[in-house]
């Protein structure tokens, strides 16, 4: 019987997904809306209209490389620091303040008006926001 080998790289992937579930199986849609909201710069309006759920925008910045586990996956915790949802971005490995200050220091992957309008508005409907765009 052979026994399968896997390498650190393989390994880190692996606990990245795994956070990535369960990231997912927390957010309530009006996070998804909201994440969706933030990278309405990133992805087209149309593709946006396609994803209903987290892991639809997951994979569609991996697709599009802004995450690629396991070196860069900090658009995840930007986005998830932006929503308000601290306590999930601790499933990723950087800390809250490193995130809060790239994000509130403009070094953010995201719009920094996008976040501002998502920090502002937060208890608003941002896929109501997303739909007028």
């Amino acid at each position: 019987m052979e026994r399968l080998v896997t390498t650190d790289a393989q390994r880190e992937i692996f606990d990245f997904r795994r956070a990535l579930k369960s990231i997912y199986d927390e957010l309530v849609q009006r996070d998804v809306d909201a994440m969706k909201f933030l990278c309405s710069d990133i992805i087209p309006l149309q593709k946006m209209e396609q994803m209903k759920t987290a892991l639809d925008l997951f994979s569609e910045l991996q697709t599009r490389r802004m995450i690629f586990p396991p070196d860069n996956v900090r658009l995840v915790a930007e986005l998830l620091y932006c929503i308000g949802q601290h306590r999930l971005s601790r499933m990723l490995p950087y800390s809250c303040g490193d995130v809060r200050e790239s994000v509130e220091g403009g070094r953010s992957q995201l719009h920094p008006c996008r976040y501002a309008s998502v920090y502002v508005c937060e208890p608003m409907k941002p896929h109501l926001i997303l739909r007028r765009l």
